[in-house]
């Protein structure tokens, strides 16, 4: 439940650019397909961005063996790259999926309110809601504002009330056209419940972003102040500065200088100073196969020290039925840093994927990941999140069937390297049934074991969601893991169940409401959680 950082590991999105003056395939109406290259938490990573026609607040499919598996809402949308927000089936997207969605010439965000509520994209109807007719405005603003209240009972007298609210706005065409803003606020606190020793948590905003753009009228050249997320370069991440840089049809670049704000409150601070330089190329819109190249250094210095030197190369290649994404970072020995690391050069937090279509009804993929812990911005954390984080680090193969079309069986071996008490081996197992029809259902079960020397854990999950009505859909679902430990002579379960609703209503308001219990062996503990928010 704490509010940190959600660092994309290996995308990190740059400030949203403004709309080209006609966003290739904004004319034509048809599907632009891409793929999902990192995931998160709740955010997902994909290959599309403002120069496919992508847009802050857009909705993407994400599909594997043609079949829709969930919906996400572009969030962060740089030229060729987009962090973008779970709606509904998160639970089954993996690197390497396809992502796709309707590029328009224009929309305004009633248009597509109702779409960005899990409520109105059930994901077995998803392939039958048309793209809004009303036309993107140009300019003007958008936004959501929102608040929630989360009641966590972890038993033992730590009972306690965390209130929050969040206010995201993008505003397009200011300053006669020429500026676009983003601001990104949360901020919560904590409150003891009756008969609670928990302390109180004064009420602090945290500012995710607050950043202008300064453009010309077709967004080639691009001057970005203030706090953002840095293009291309995991390494950064979020920083207050200076961004400037261009984004042409093949091309683009830029350089950067700014410093990390704290990394606990995210307040600023100037300890922590970094520039940067980059240059991009992909292939032109419209071709069959899409590729992309990157290629950059930063250097960064804290208090005046060296802190850290590193390349960052990446690129990734599209066909009908393959894709392939690389990243690759190489830090440099400088100052201190050459008595720590083992050569001038050092390869460092390496992730690449493969996918291929072996038929319409099968896919495989393959990966590796050998990046550094990424903290996390999420609401929920279940056994079964904790127990994919656990894995995330490895190596993995695995295969998709689809032998109905209502029917999706998903398969995979991971391993995870390192010393006895790391590497461990798992396999995962589990299958998807949709229920299409006037009232979508779609149920889902899964099957995992993680072995390794000292511990293992096998899992085994559930849930079902169905669409009640257009604008209400219920949700429900639990699982059971258990950790046995040889080290420490132990075996501890831990079952959970939570149920989930979500209401849109009014044009852009929406509500949502959820419960869960762990009942694990230290204890019961009770989550609950309202909200509601207005987009506009």
């Amino acid at each position: 439940m704490s509010a940190a950082l959600a660092f994309a590991a290996i995308l990190a999105v740059a400030p949203p650019a403004a709309p080209a003056a006609a966003a290739p395939g904004s004319s034509t109406g048809a599907r632009v397909m891409g793929q999902v290259t990192y995931r998160v938490g709740g955010s997902v990573y994909v290959d599309l961005g403002s120069l496919d026609g992508l847009a802050a607040g857009d909705t993407l499919t994400v599909v594997r063996l043609e079949a829709a598996v969930a919906r996400l809402v572009a969030r962060d949308v740089a030229p060729r790259r987009a962090a973008c927000d779970t709606l509904a089936g998160g639970a089954a997207i993996e690197v390497g999926d396809g992502a796709w969605f309707m590029p328009r010439a224009a929309n305004v965000a009633a248009a597509v309110d109702s779409s960005m509520s899990p409520a109105g994209m059930s994901i077995a109807a998803a392939d039958s809601v048309p793209a809004p007719a009303v036309p993107r405005l140009r300019r003007g603003v958008r936004g959501r504002i929102g608040a929630s209240a989360w009641s966590v009972d972890p038993g033992r007298e730590g009972a306690y009330l965390q209130p929050a609210a969040d206010v995201w706005l993008d505003a397009r065409g200011l300053a006669g056209g020429a500026v676009d803003a983003v601001l990104d606020v949360r901020g919560r606190s904590t409150a003891p419940m009756s008969g609670s020793s928990v302390p109180v948590e004064t009420f602090g905003a945290r500012v995710y972003r607050a950043a202008a753009t300064w453009h010309d009228p077709r967004s080639r050249y691009l001057v970005t102040l203030g706090r953002q997320y840095a293009p291309s370069f995991a390494g950064v991440s979020l920083f207050d500065g200076v961004v400037a840089r261009t984004a042409g049809e093949r091309w683009g670049g830029g350089v950067l200088f700014g410093a990390q704000p704290e990394v606990g409150d995210l307040a600023v601070s100037f300890d922590l100073l970094q520039a940067g330089a980059f240059i991009e190329a992909h292939s032109t819109p419209g071709n069959s196969g899409r590729w992309t190249a990157a290629l950059g250094g930063v250097t960064s210095s804290q208090e005046g020290e060296v802190n850290r030197d590193f390349l960052f190369v990446g690129g990734s290649w599209q066909k009908a039925r393959a894709a392939l994404y690389l990243a690759q970072e190489i830090d440099i020995a400088r100052g201190w840093r050459k008595d720590v690391l083992p050569g001038t050069f050092t390869l460092s937090t390496t992730f690449a994927s493969a996918r291929f279509e072996v038929t319409k009804a099968v896919q495989a993929r393959a990966g590796y990941d050998a990046r550094r812990s990424v903290p996390l911005y999420r609401d929920r954390v279940t056994p079964e999140t904790e127990f994919d984080d656990a894995l995330r680090e490895g190596g993995w193969l695995g295969a998709s069937v689809r032998p109905l079309r209502e029917l999706r069986i998903d398969a995979d071996v991971r391993r995870r390297f390192g010393d006895a008490s790391q590497a461990l081996t798992a396999w995962n197992g589990g299958a998807e049934y949709v229920v299409a029809g006037a009232r979508p259902l779609r149920l889902r079960a899964r099957a995992a074991l993680s072995d390794g020397e000292e511990v293992s854990t096998t899992l085994f999950a559930g849930g079902i969601e169905c669409t009640v009505a257009r604008d209400l859909s219920l949700g429900a679902g639990g699982g059971v893991r258990t950790t046995t430990d040889d080290r420490a002579a132990f075996t501890e379960q831990a079952p959970w169940w939570n149920i989930d609703a979500d209401w849109a209503f009014g044009g852009g308001w929406s509500a949502a409401g959820s419960f869960e219990q762990e009942n694990g062996d230290a204890g019961r503990v009770q989550l609950a959680r309202l909200g509601a928010a207005y987009r506009f």
